[in-house]
């Protein structure tokens, strides 16, 4: 949807989105390019003993007792805006790497089309009204 940006930009700012796995598990998606700061992303899953957190460069584990695990951190200053982030970065110096060593790039395009899909079936979603149905074969 656009729900910030309609008088600046033509096409969506903001995902809502609702999963539900096959295990029943529910998710939500809340994203938006329309934030007002250069901050940070911010990625929070909540899990029922423990929060992963990956904001910017960095990952930790935040357990329900308060104790946080450090995953990973990055202190690499990030090209451009901090919201940008170095992820893309970092991808295209790996992506560069396996072509230069000959080995298999992680992302091929049967794992990125994932991503496409999910978003397909959001867009669907929203136009429809209806639940969509991805990843089961």
């Amino acid at each position: 949807s656009n729900d910030h940006l309609k008088d600046v930009i033509e096409v969506e700012d903001t995902a809502h989105a609702r999963f539900v796995f096959a295990n029943g598990v529910i998710g939500l998606y809340d994203a938006t390019t329309a934030f007002g700061l250069n901050a940070k992303p911010i990625i929070d899953i909540f899990c029922e003993r423990a929060t992963l957190r990956v904001e910017g460069d960095n990952a930790c584990v935040i357990k329900n007792g308060g104790e946080v695990e450090i995953l990973s951190s990055e202190n690499d200053p990030a090209r451009g805006k901090d919201y940008w982030g170095s992820g893309h970065d970092a991808l295209i110096h790996d992506f560069y790497d396996c072509i230069a060593s000959g080995s298999r790039f992680p992302i091929d395009a049967h794992e990125g089309g994932k991503s496409v899909e999910e978003f397909s079936a959001i867009y669907e979603s929203s136009e429809s009204g209806e639940e969509v149905i991805i990843g089961r074969k």
